[in-house]
């Protein structure tokens, strides 16, 4: 019987020891948060104070970060910076809050030496949240990158307000993200080479009843055009002309009017002048590409 009670006591204590040791501890993992942002057209500068970061787990919110920190987001476009590290608990979790304390944005101050000017933005219920799964495994590392929209700040009367579109990425999608705009800045600079290496063309033509002057132009294949149609105020007895081709059809000019049309020069064509709104054809002229 003795032999009984002491071998209860013993499984009892290994038990307890268990249930105490760090060993017997709910496992945890980490959370490693990032900020970065999108291309911002509108400000120099925008300014976000975050003072704490929440998590939503379980129905319960637990506190991952309460380091005050002040963002310039313009700064942070292909830039992921570090909001935060933190052990957590495992499991699956289900949103990211973040209170915003402060925001600003830089704008132009008209009327002043001054050649801008930081002005306050409210952001609703000082609260950000996003709604993303993720999950916390035991020993290992989650990495997840805020993507943060500055382009959500909007002027309403005399006021900004920011109601941000946020996105959480993985460190895969944010890689993704810098290519993707590494493309889009290759592209954007190779159409600026080819359009500044494209010309543009600019003609005067007049017009009356009996001619172009002059009846033909020559232009370059790919130049963009830009001619001024002008109906001179005499020789013309029906008030006005309209010019039309392929390309454009100008409506009436009246006398002594102009009308400019634009496009961009492919192959030769002609152009033929008609008294409003009839089939009467008074002159041709052409546009010659070479």
């Amino acid at each position: 019987m003795k032999k009984l009670i002491v071998v209860a006591l013993l499984a009892f204590s290994l038990f307890i020891a268990s249930c105490t040791l760090p060993g017997g501890k709910a496992g945890t993992g980490t959370l490693v948060l990032k900020l970065t942002d999108h291309e911002n057209l509108d400000y120099n500068k925008v300014l976000v104070t975050i003072s704490q970061i929440e998590v939503h787990k379980d129905g319960n919110w637990t506190i991952f970060s309460s380091n005050e920190q002040t963002f310039d987001l313009i700064q942070l476009e292909s830039v992921a910076v570090l909001l935060g590290q933190q052990q957590l608990p495992v499991g699956k979790y289900t949103q990211i809050r973040l209170l915003v304390t402060k925001a600003q944005v830089e704008i132009p101050a008209p009327g002043s030496q001054v050649t801008s000017q930081l002005v306050d933005v409210t952001v609703p219920s000082d609260k950000i949240k996003i709604v993303r799964e993720f999950t916390i495994e035991e020993n290992k590392t989650t990495e997840l990158i805020i993507d943060f929209d500055p382009d959500s700040v909007k002027q309403v009367g005399e006021q900004y307000i920011m109601t941000p579109v946020i996105k959480i990425l993985t460190p895969s999608e944010f890689e993704e993200k810098i290519k993707q705009n590494k493309k889009k800045e290759i592209n954007a600079s190779q159409q600026q080479n080819v359009s500044s290496q494209t010309k543009k063309k600019e003609l005067i033509i007049e017009l009356d009843d009996y001619g172009t002057y002059p009846n033909k132009v020559t232009v370059n294949k790919g130049d963009m055009v830009k001619i001024t149609f002008k109906v001179r105020g005499n020789n013309v007895y029906y008030g006005g002309l309209d010019i039309k081709s392929e390309l454009f059809d100008t409506g009436k000019i009246p006398l002594g009017g102009t009308k400019i049309v634009e496009f961009t020069a492919e192959k030769t064509f002609t152009f033929t002048s008609y008294w409003p709104s009839s089939s009467v054809k008074k002159a041709d002229g052409t546009v010659e590409v070479v």
